[in-house]
């Protein structure tokens, strides 16, 4: 490897190309050996990126990049190292096989959070979707990998939507590339997690080419193309747009497939469509209740799982509420209490709520053992969500830990039947400041003086065994943190929501 490294520098282009692809070929293995972990090498490969390189240095450096970010710790070391940077520079170059390595390198170093901001920050979405632009579908594809993975972060998803990415790759679908249709809809899935998006997606001609992908015989662009319709199916007015699109037909259809991610991807845009008071009607008349409670026995937990989600979203219309009973299917939907799942627990306890909007109904829910089979299931589902779970019980359980993302905001008090539900943070931040109570919020990620008392306790904790011990020390340890946390500023996380903006 000093060899090789040492004539990277030559001034012959063709032995500083052979250098640098024998060491590209040498990442090529299944695993990353010892020696490609070396600060210097990677220093030496970001150094062959520069836009000064030959084209034929830089393609093979991108490679060797694209190889050595397969191993996770070395994404961030690329990154430290100025790779990223680098690798943007090189993105409107006239080179196809710099372009595609380019993307490659991009799509697997994009697997790291940090790197997700970073392309941002170095301003690379700009020159990578003007990749989706090229000549070969090969830099597509590497490019359309690295904008999904972009895309998994809030801002990048609103850079892309000011840049005019979202009507790009809307455009793509037009495109007699049948290849790429696929990872074009997992992009605008992506993409359509920022609700402005959502709001201008039929403004911006996004439904007739997934109306379009909807009613295709490939199986990958019918399942992707229903992941879209759910996304979009969100606001009340998009619903209206999708029925009057003819989506509705094609996606009740699609529930009798034989490829279980287009059932599931189906029943999701059927839970949101089901919810406008119109689209009920419809899909009352087309026997979508019976096809519902059927597909609520599947096999496949995401089957079952979103069959219930729309089945409660159907449940919102008396027609469809009378439906279910008189076809004794309330006895299924109950059957559905006894699942692990956590989310088609809540989801049939959603529908069963609704369908307790009827006298008749409540009878037949309270007569099958409705009530203890809910108070059964609250403290599984509230494991699954401590903060709501300490809020109710002002307590939580041994087994119960705290992680990142857990909040405090108080007692929910003792009159719970005036109780709608617990506040997301995001609801809380909305209250004006000078109404806003105190939250204590916790995040082990930033918060240096919790890590800290972590560290004590876990220290402390591993010299003791009787539990006698153990319960003796903590509180002393909490107050001794609580003393030294007085000399220290104040941290930036774990603190109230009243301070922040």
């Amino acid at each position: 490897m000093n060899s090789l490294l040492k004539l990277t520098s030559s001034k012959e282009v063709s032995i500083k190309k052979a250098a640098t692809a024998c060491i590209a070929a040498s990442t090529e293995l299944a695993e990353i050996h010892v020696e490609m972990r070396r600060r210097d090498l990677l220093e030496t490969i970001v150094s062959l990126l520069a836009t000064q390189e030959p084209p034929e240095v830089q393609d093979e450096a991108a490679f060797t990049i694209a190889n050595l970010a397969k191993d996770f710790a070395l994404k961030a070391d690329i990154r430290k190292a100025g790779g990223v940077k680098a690798l943007v520079k090189l993105l409107p170059s006239t080179d196809p096989d710099v372009k595609k390595n380019v993307a490659l390198a991009l799509s697997s170093l994009l697997e790291d959070f940090t790197n997700r901001s970073e392309i941002r920050y170095v301003n690379g979405l700009a020159p990578l979707l003007e990749l989706l632009g090229a000549d070969f579908p090969e830099i597509q594809e590497n490019t359309l990998m690295s904008l999904i993975l972009s895309a998994e972060d809030q801002a990048n998803r609103v850079e892309i939507r000011k840049l005019n990415g979202v009507k790009r790759l809307i455009d793509m679908l037009s495109q007699d590339l049948p290849e790429l249709h696929q990872w074009t809809l997992i992009c605008l899935s992506k993409c359509l997690e920022d609700c402005e998006t959502v709001n201008i997606f039929p403004e911006i001609g996004g439904l007739p080419p997934i109306i379009k992908m909807l009613a295709s015989e490939d199986i990958r662009n019918k399942k992707n193309a229903s992941l879209v319709i759910s996304k979009v199916a969100k606001t009340e007015r998009n619903q209206a747009f999708i029925r009057d699109a003819g989506a509705v037909p094609i996606l009740i259809a699609s529930l009798n497939h034989a490829d279980f991610g287009v059932v599931s991807h189906a029943a999701m845009a059927m839970g949101h469509l089901a919810k406008n008071e119109i689209t009920q009607l419809e899909l009352n008349k087309l026997g979508l209740v019976e096809v519902l409670v059927k597909l609520t026995g599947h096999e496949d937990v995401e089957i079952c799982r979103h069959a219930t989600f729309a089945l409660s979203s159907l449940c919102l219309n008396a027609k469809a509420r009378l439906k279910v009973k008189t076809t004794e299917s309330i006895g299924a939907i109950m059957r559905l209490l006894t699942l692990e799942d956590p989310q088609t627990l809540v989801n049939a306890s959603d529908c069963i709520a609704n369908l307790a909007e009827d006298t008749p109904n409540r009878l037949d829910i309270v007569k099958s053992g409705g009530v203890a089979a809910l108070l059964s299931i609250l403290n599984k589902l509230l494991n699954y969500h401590l903060s709501a779970k300490y809020w109710l019980r002002n307590e939580l359980s041994p087994e119960n830990i705290i992680k990142t993302g857990f909040y405090d905001l108080g007692s929910a008090g003792a009159n719970l039947d005036q109780i709608k539900g617990l506040p997301t943070l995001h609801e809380l931040k909305s209250i004006p400041v000078d109404k806003r109570r105190e939250v204590l919020c916790i995040d082990f990620d930033k918060d240096t003086h919790l890590n800290l008392l972590c560290q004590a306790a876990n220290q402390q904790l591993a010299t003791l065994t009787p539990r006698q011990q153990i319960v003796k020390f903590l509180p002393s340890s909490v107050t001794l943190w609580e003393a030294q946390s007085n000399q220290l500023p104040s941290p930036n996380s774990s603190s109230s929501l009243k301070s922040q903006s």
